[in-house]
Formats: C-alpha cells, sequence, structure tokens
C-alpha cells in the first residue's frame, strides 16, 4: 500500500483512508465540511420558511373585501342562570386564493325606530377560512340584554392570512 503524509499532522498514513489514525483529522475538504453542510442545510429551510411568511404578510384583508359573502345561517339564544346571549352562525364564502383566520364581523343592533343603538365586534378565534370554499363560523353575541331582541345587521370587518 502507497503512503502519504496527513494533511494536518504530517505523519505518514495509508493512502486509502479517511481520517488519520493519529490526529483524527478528515483528509478530505468535504468530510471536514459536514458541520459547514449541515448549517447550510438548516439555512436553506429557514430562508424557506421566512419567505413564506414575507409572502402572505403582504395580503391584507381590505384588497379582497369584495371577494367575500357572508350569509346568516341561523341565530340561537342561550339562556342560562347568570344571562343570556346569542350564538350567531354565518356562512363565509372565500372567493379569494388565500386561506384566512380569526374573522370579525361588525354588528349593529338597532331598536324598534330603525336607530343604531349598540355595536360589538365578535372573533371566531378556532375559524379557518379556505380558499375558495365557504366555510361555517360560530360568534357569540353579547349585547345588553336590551337589546337582545333588537334587530341587527352584519359586516365582515377583518380577516387574517393564514400562512399555513
Amino acid at each position: 500500500m502507497s503512503q502519504k503524509q496527513c494533511k494536518f499532522c504530517k505523519n505518514e498514513i495509508q493512502d486509502n483512508v479517511k481520517k488519520c489514525p493519529y490526529c483524527l483529522s478528515y483528509q478530505k475538504w468535504y468530510f471536514d465540511n459536514v458541520i459547514l453542510y449541515r448549517l447550510l442545510i438548516v439555512l436553506f429551510i429557514v430562508s424557506l420558511f421566512v419567505f413564506s411568511k414575507q409572502r402572505n404578510n403582504d395580503i391584507e384583508f381590505k384588497d379582497f373585501e369584495k371577494n367575500f359573502k357572508v350569509e346568516i345561517v341561523n341565530v340561537q339564544l342561550i339562556k342560562n342562570e347568570s344571562n343570556t346571549y346569542k350564538i350567531l352562525n354565518l356562512k363565509i364564502d372565500n372567493q379569494t386564493a388565500y386561506k384566512w383566520k380569526y374573522p370579525v364581523v361588525e354588528v349593529r343592533y338597532y331598536n324598534p325606530d330603525g336607530v343604531l343603538v349598540f355595536t360589538e365586534f365578535p372573533t371566531a378565534f378556532q375559524a379557518k377560512i379556505t380558499k375558495k370554499e365557504k366555510t361555517n363560523c360560530s360568534f357569540d353575541l353579547r349585547p345588553p340584554q336590551d337589546f337582545l331582541n333588537y334587530k341587527f345587521k352584519i359586516k365582515l370587518k377583518d380577516l387574517y392570512p393564514d400562512n399555513f
């Protein structure tokens, strides 16, 4: 077998070894840079994650507001010993190419004379609005007890982009 000198400790070693038996240094540069390769792979994965976050952070609901339709599915009146409230079930039709989350609606209550008396902004924190589909969402409505039987109107006020 032929011999060569170790690149680091200069001892004589066999020509076909990958690692010096004396100083334990790798003899080829790509073995010596295993940590560098791992670091490059991690940086690549992190950059993909950051890029996808930045791409969707530029999306704002106000730019797509006209691409949503909201329909009331039903309203349930819930009574218990401590209070009374309503659960509003909506169907949100998303005609965009994006996924959204945390819908916020504006609920305006009008007295029998048609005068606005109260406004609230409930959020459905568990709701994920899928792209190009209709999604059901539930909202707790907790107006003052005097306004529970008043007529109300709803409007979708805000949504947040869902990156994944």
